[in-house]
């Protein structure tokens, strides 16, 4: 999904040369939809090749011409500018959220793994290995609300002992407030957004901390 966050996908202002690169299904337009290409000079899409390679590239999609014809208007669509401009709307909503949760006194504790495998830290029984930071995070025992994400993707989440439950009132009451989000938190913005949007989500959010502050301090 992170292709959709630069013009020339996000590997190319981290500066990397990926072997093989995914694509979504917003390059279909957000039909049904999924592509992937690779470097000529390592091989790998010769192994694709139906004359000379060994592996098969078979989907119930392929060939879909509804789906070609939404990606190539898509294509048209989703400019430079406008997926910038897309990128900075993300923004916007981020900064407006953290400050609801800054005014508000809600703790957001993103901390380093290290901190919080550390023996003054909080413990948990989950092996290292097996977490992501997100993970980690929301093992916290404390409560917490906090926004992440890059550009146009951007991602709600809560920790203590109610986040489960904070997730599911989150989610029903931006239902509530006209706003659809996906159930696990997850926000993905489309060029129909304008600022006028993102100012909605932001006053949504301050209600649902106004409403629950008491499960979302420590």
């Amino acid at each position: 999904m992170t292709s959709r966050l630069s013009y020339h996908g996000l590997s190319a202002p981290l500066n990397l040369k990926p072997d093989l690169v995914t694509l979504g299904k917003w390059v279909g337009g957000g039909m049904s939809f999924g592509a992937f290409g690779g470097r000529k000079d390592k091989g790998i899409m010769a192994l694709f090749d139906p004359r000379t390679g060994a592996l098969a590239h078979s989907g119930t999609f392929n060939n879909n011409t509804i789906t070609m014809a939404a990606g190539n208007a898509a294509l048209d669509l989703y400019t430079e500018e406008k997926l910038k401009a897309l990128n900075n709307l993300g923004k916007i909503l981020r900064k407006g959220v953290e400050e609801v949760l800054h005014q508000n006194n809600i703790p957001s504790p993103q901390r380093t793994l290290e901190e919080i495998f550390s023996k003054e830290g909080p413990s948990t029984d989950l092996p290292l290995h097996s977490l992501s930071l997100t993970d980690a995070l929301t093992e916290d025992p404390r409560p917490g609300m906090y926004m992440t994400g890059q550009g146009s993707m951007l991602a709600m989440h809560f920790c203590g002992p109610s986040q489960t439950h904070l997730k599911e009132l989150f989610w029903h009451h931006m239902l509530d407030e006209g706003i659809y989000i996906a159930q696990r938190c997850f926000i993905a913005l489309n060029l129909e957004l304008r600022e006028e949007h993102v100012d909605k989500f932001v006053k949504a959010t301050e209600a649902f901390v106004v409403k629950y502050k008491a499960a979302l301090v420590r």
